[in-house]
């Protein structure tokens, strides 16, 4: 009796199972990959179909006519012929490459002709017609080798473009995330465009071109990042920036320009280059120059120690705006920046805003130079501030650089890197124009998350300011790869990273892509105070990897 009872429970359960895969997954008609490793498209042996109750080979290929058409995980199809497709389901882990010197049409069955969630390849071949592409979060689309991305186009993970490729037909292809540019010339032909709504990377170290044919276009609302001092990037579209951002390394020359009112900052934040812009790029618009001061130098030299903006043009800057960043806080007073450069033409007019830290001042127009100048330092200037665990306890170093009629160092902790509470002090050395190295043992830090610490340096005069602020974190929760604080923020937010490859970028609610900030573990700051007040959303990235997301409120 207990083998006829085991028996009926196993066959039920089989039912059961059946039943519901037939009925919640797939339909008459579908196909899918044989699971063995995929093959050639137009070979039939490497498709299964549904017959309605069972996956039976399949007795011809797939097409438009078909139904939902997946390539499943673990199996990569090769299409080499002109054909039309639709309803492809790419799976995470399975791959399709199209071209081969041919055609591939995608027919426009809602929602869309090819849904990839993981290597898409358009090789030496054209991809077109009405159909569109999704390719989702952590999936590849790489179009390489001649290929030509002529289908409308979203791209929530990494589009590639390699050795001479191009986007074409009329489509346009919105990026919501990252477009590696890794060799080669871009074209966008016929009237087709991009749509950097996130971060486009140019990465060549070499000189390529970003063409045009019948009208195409750039627009960027992100943030184009060029890469390598080596790079001279030509693009001849019409380009459009409105609140994106040109970074980076090298050279670029836009020819025809018509909306500017971005940012363009030469370097990185922790980086300084000589960024070369030519063409007509800030002769139109509002644009923003922001300046970074990255190292202290017995003489501070551009593109070593300093940024700087190289125009090939003069330009009237009555509707610019400078920015200058200072963590060079050791320089000299009476050292001077050159921060932009004219090679012909001429400056004219002044800015109409500009943002200087309080020692920096001085502000001079020349003809082909603008200069701004070191006017003054603290009564304290700070050098280097870490902390680092020793067992269960936190261990404070910190220097000066120089020191007049210091007192006392205060050193201060928080569980959230706000509301601080002093937990000892440290006689300064007084005055000191040399280094002078101090430290600190916090004996009980919390040993759950993170302990943020600064340091409020006192005069005998009573004055005082403070040092950055540094975290290290214990227990459990320093696993966490990324915290920001406060929230809601009004000119500071504090970023702890624990990872390495961190990307951040900031959405307002419309959207659209307000900053991309790119960190290496340790503590950050970056000022909010050009964010209008409202609700932002921050997403994080390792690599190319979402690792989270958070509200942040700005007052």
């Amino acid at each position: 009796m207990r083998i006829k009872f085991t028996l009926f429970l196993t066959c039920l359960l089989l039912t059961i199972l059946t039943s519901t895969n037939s009925v919640n997954a797939q339909s008459v008609g579908d196909f899918q990959t044989n699971g063995t490793g995929g093959g050639d498209w137009t070979t039939i042996a490497t498709w299964q179909t549904w017959n309605g109750s069972a996956w039976v080979a399949a007795s011809a290929m797939p097409d438009a006519t078909s139904g939902v058409i997946t390539i499943l995980a673990g199996d990569s199809v090769a299409l080499k012929a002109s054909i039309t497709i639709d309803q492809v389901v790419v799976a995470s882990g399975g791959k399709l490459a199209m071209g081969g010197g041919f055609t591939i049409t995608l027919a426009n069955t809602p929602p869309n002709a090819i849904d990839n969630s993981g290597r898409l390849y358009v090789v030496n071949g054209t991809a077109t017609g009405t159909g569109s592409i999704l390719n989702r979060v952590n999936a590849l689309l790489k179009v390489e080798n001649s290929g030509i991305l002529a289908a409308p186009t979203t791209n929530s993970g990494e589009v590639q473009f390699s050795n001479t490729s191009a986007v074409g037909g009329g489509a346009t292809l919105t990026n919501g995330n990252l477009i590696n540019w890794i060799d080669g010339n871009l074209y966008t032909l016929d009237g087709s465009s991009i749509v950097n709504n996130d971060s486009m990377a140019i990465l060549p170290a070499a000189t390529v071109s970003l063409f045009t044919n019948n009208t195409g276009f750039l627009t960027n609302n992100g943030v184009i990042y060029l890469k390598d001092p080596a790079l001279n990037l030509s693009v001849t579209n019409t380009f459009a920036t409105s609140g994106g951002t040109i970074r980076g390394f090298g050279q670029i020359s836009v020819s025809n320009t018509t909306t500017n009112t971005g940012t363009i900052i030469p370097g990185d934040d922790n980086s300084a280059t000589i960024l070369t812009v030519g063409g007509n790029y800030p002769a139109t618009g509002s644009p923003t120059y922001k300046i970074n001061l990255v190292s202290n130098s017995a003489t501070p030299t551009a593109g070593t120690s300093y940024s700087q903006v190289a125009l090939a043009n003069g330009v009237n800057l009555s509707s610019s705006t400078l920015t200058v960043a200072d963590n060079a806080t050791g320089d000299a007073v009476g050292t001077t920046y050159t921060v932009m450069t004219a090679a012909a033409g001429s400056f004219t007019n002044t800015f109409a805003t500009t943002n200087l830290p309080p020692n920096i001042g001085n502000l001079t127009i020349n003809a082909t130079t603008i200069t701004v100048t070191r006017t003054g330092t603290l009564p304290l200037t700070w050098g280097p501030f870490t902390v680092k665990a020793a067992g269960s306890q936190a261990v404070l170093n910190w220097s000066t650089l120089q020191e007049s009629n210091t007192d006392a160092f205060i050193i201060e902790r928080s569980a959230d890197g706000v509301k601080f509470s002093p937990i000892g002090t440290v006689k300064a050395q007084g005055n000191s124009s040399q280094s002078t190295a101090y430290t600190f043992t916090d004996a009980s830090p919390a040993q759950q998350g993170y302990n943020y610490y600064r340091l409020q340096q006192t005069d005998l005069d009573g004055k005082s300011s403070y040092s950055s602020i540094v975290a290290i974190g214990f227990g459990s929760k320093s696993a966490v790869s990324v915290q920001t604080s406060p929230n809601p923020v009004k000119d500071l937010l504090n970023i702890t990273v624990t990872a390495d490859n961190v990307m951040i970028t900031v959405t307002d609610m419309n959207g659209r892509n307000v900053r991309l900030l790119r960190l290496n573990p340790g503590f950050h700051q970056t000022s909010t105070s050009d964010l209008a007040p409202g609700a932002y959303q921050l997403t994080f990235y390792q690599g190319h990897n979402k690792i989270g997301s958070q509200q942040l409120i700005k007052l």
